[in-house]
């Protein structure tokens, strides 16, 4: 899946200004009808993983009446460009400020935030600074890295080999997404040692929320072997990545139960504690329907969990996702899967997807499934109505 490109070094932890930034002080402003701001002094301060300070320092301008600090935090998947921070001061030729970031603006390591100042005099006339950037880093380690084509391993604290010998690993588990051959952006892994330094967004369990899902990257935790609960996520994580990647559009997101399949595929298969929950659920024929398929994996959710109680074990619906998945490759190979995924970048339905890749529709992918998962035809009154997909 990933082509070699190797590379092996350690990131300096210090903010980082591109190599086109001017000198201070001969700034030219992005615009090119709004004269340059003469900076004396233009920077950041990090303080990772709280916050970031920003230092301006200015003259030229006679009469300051207020100074604009712009910032762009842009993820990789983004349907706005990124989310612009606008924040206002008095007319001071001397700024100091610190933003710290709330969870819902969390932004992972290794991410780089551009930023600007605007100065408006009071004739009204803008000056304005040239764009600078830095890179969130957290300046408490050393970081070591290894780089495989588009999947980069940072860490610290474990053996020198240690990101080498990961992506060992994880290259044949995620190449077991036969669908798709390759990624279009990069994926960065950040690796601890321990929880507490991995901080909130780390991802520990295949259930963990990864808060940086729209920047491609995932932290995780081990502390020097590759293996438990932790590497179980990081391989669950990095599907997502993978198919999101290829289907990822501003109107209609990717059925879950496909996303979620696929990601059990790189697994290599169902825990037994999945068999044995899909075995049970089977018995007493509660599966929840596809179209009602992404109410959030959450028990005691409103009408579903009245309607279709057992549905709603996580284990039974990443069991069913497993097998939806089986039977579409099984049916009709992992070209078409992969044809499918790439059909949701242009922001059609799930029903004109399925039936562009495969020629059925949802109610008929489930039909299919059902029969070659040996179990009765959905009744008529338990079919959701159509849109509850986006379809």
């Amino acid at each position: 899946m990933f082509r070699i490109r190797t590379k092996i070094g350690l990131l300096i932890a210090t903010a980082v200004v591109a190599a086109w930034v001017l000198p201070v002080g001969t700034a030219d402003a992005e615009d090119p009808y709004v004269p340059p701001l003469a900076t004396l002094a233009n920077a950041v301060r990090t303080d990772f993983p709280e916050a970031v300070e920003f230092h301006l320092m200015y003259a030229g301008v006679p009469e300051p009446q207020s100074v604009d600090l712009e910032f762009i935090v842009e993820p990789i998947h983004s349907c706005g460009g990124g989310t612009i921070h606008s924040v206002r001061f008095p007319g001071k030729t001397t700024i100091i400020w610190r933003w710290e970031p709330s969870e819902e603006q969390a932004f992972p390591p290794g991410h780089t935030v551009r930023w600007r100042w605007k100065v408006t005099g009071a004739d009204g006339s803008v000056r304005m600074s040239y764009p600078r950037e830095f890179v969130w880093t957290d300046e408490r380690f050393e970081w070591q890295s290894y780089a495989k084509d588009e999947l980069t391993v940072h860490w610290h604290g474990q053996y020198p080999e240690f990101g080498e010998h990961l992506v060992g690993y994880l290259e044949p588990q995620l190449e077991r997404i036969e669908a798709i051959e390759t990624t279009r952006n990069p994926v960065n892994i950040f690796v601890y040692d321990n929880d507490d330094d991995a901080g909130p967004g780390a991802v520990l369990q295949r259930d963990d929320a990864n808060p940086y899902e729209a920047f491609n990257t995932v932290v995780s935790v081990m502390p020097e072997e590759i293996e438990g609960d932790e590497l179980t996520a990081l391989i669950h994580e990095l599907a997502h990545f993978i198919v999101q990647d290829r289907g990822f559009n501003c109107f209609n997101g990717l059925p879950h139960w496909l996303e979620e399949g696929l990601a059990m595929h790189a697994e290599g298969g169902l825990t037994s504690e999945m068999r044995r929950a899909f075995a049970e659920a089977r018995l007493i024929e509660q599966f929840i329907p596809l179209r009602s398929f992404d109410v959030p994996f959450s028990p005691n959710t409103a009408e579903t969990a009245v309607q279709y109680p057992h549905s709603q074990d996580k284990l039974v619906r990443y069991a069913q996702s497993y097998s939806l998945v089986e039977v579409l490759k099984e049916e009709f190979g992992w070209e078409k899967i992969g044809f499918l995924i790439d059909l949701f970048k242009y922001g059609i339905t799930v029903d004109d997807a399925l039936k562009l890749a495969f020629g059925i529709d949802t109610e008929e992918t489930e039909r299919l499934w059902r029969l070659r998962a040996g179990l009765p035809e959905l009744a008529p009154n338990r079919v959701s109505t159509p849109g509850a997909d986006g379809g």
